[in-house]
């Protein structure tokens, strides 16, 4: 009803983006008002793929913020494509393993063919299992791989497997329990000059843990086949 007022007697543009950058529509799913963003969603000028200033559009942010509720009601009363991404680029999928989110990923596979479905790149070059190395989402790594039998060694379309991944964004645990659960080493796939450097600080990788140590890792230049590499005990 305040909406409703908002709307036909003060023209409030509900469209727009607070200073938080969500829209009323995104702000709603996020809060698991399904009401309020069925109403919303009656408007012209708003949908499903409707970005917030973040970026987000509903789908994506019902799948960061945890809402499965949402989620299952967008799928029965409404049209999804679940592999449609966001403005940044995200697809749902991704989205969930970057925040952590097994339970909706669990719903979005059961939805789609798992085996493309886990495999698809994001709009930045990203699969679901080298998005979760990126944000050290370990359970997701976890699930993916006991309830789906995903491949861990799989790489993106940028050339990253979740090991190289998580390297490149110093996320130890990961690399802990990539090194520990699947047939890979640190110098798995990579270059003879990628090789030697890391060959050269192996050990070291071994021995790191979070708080005994920093891990500063920048891979880059793919063109240039060049990562540098910096542990510090």
């Amino acid at each position: 009803d305040v909406i409703d007022l908002l709307e036909k007697k003060y023209n409030v543009d509900l469209t727009m983006s607070d200073a938080t950058g969500h829209s009323a529509l995104t702000k709603a799913v996020s809060s698991g008002v399904i009401p309020v963003m069925d109403y919303l969603l009656q408007k012209d000028g708003i949908s499903l793929i409707s970005n917030d200033n973040c970026g987000f559009n509903a789908v994506n942010c019902a799948c960061a913020y945890g809402q499965l509720e949402v989620l299952e009601y967008l799928n029965e009363h409404y049209c999804i494509d679940f592999s449609a991404r966001d403005g940044n680029g995200y697809t749902p999928l991704t989205t969930c393993a970057a925040f952590g989110e097994t339970e909706i990923i669990e719903f979005l596979m059961k939805k789609c063919a798992p085996g493309v479905y886990v495999t698809a790149s994001d709009g930045l070059g990203f699969t679901v299992l080298t998005r979760a190395a990126a944000y050290g989402q370990i359970r997701v790594l976890e699930y993916l791989s006991t309830s789906f039998a995903v491949d861990l060694t799989h790489r993106d379309s940028n050339g990253f497997s979740p090991l190289s991944k998580a390297i490149s964004c110093g996320q130890i645990g990961v690399i802990e329990y990539l090194c520990s659960v699947c047939s890979v080493s640190l110098t798995a796939g990579w270059t003879s000059r990628k090789n030697k450097i890391l060959m050269m600080s192996g050990k070291r990788f071994s021995k790191l843990n979070s708080k005994s140590s920093i891990c500063f890792c920048f891979d880059c230049f793919h063109a240039l086949k060049l990562t540098f590499c910096f542990c510090f005990l």
